[in-house]
């Protein structure tokens, strides 16, 4: 039978990767609402763009809230992980 393990170095990893995932869509977010579409001039296309934008930039934010969830799910696993890891050890004949 195999062991499971789950190394402290590898959490650490998925953590630092999906909280950079979220501060970068996060940044993604605020730069898409911050676009100015007039520059485009015809009515029908500003609004098309306004209504894109805003769009895209609502779903970025509801990812980057998803990333930072995750990340909070990750280190409640990892912490888990060594409180079973530390129990079994202590088993251990």
């Amino acid at each position: 039978m195999a062991d499971l393990r789950v190394e402290d170095a590898v959490i650490a990893n998925a953590l630092s990767t999906f909280r950079t995932a979220a501060d970068r869509v996060d940044s993604l977010a605020r730069a898409i609402r911050g676009f100015n579409a007039e520059v485009v001039g015809a009515a029908p296309l500003l609004e098309a763009l306004h209504t894109a934008d805003t769009t895209l930039a609502g779903e970025l934010e509801v990812t980057g809230q998803a990333l930072a969830e995750v990340a909070q799910f990750a280190s409640k696993a990892g912490a888990a992980f060594a409180h079973v890891d530390q129990g079994l050890a202590g088993q251990a004949p």
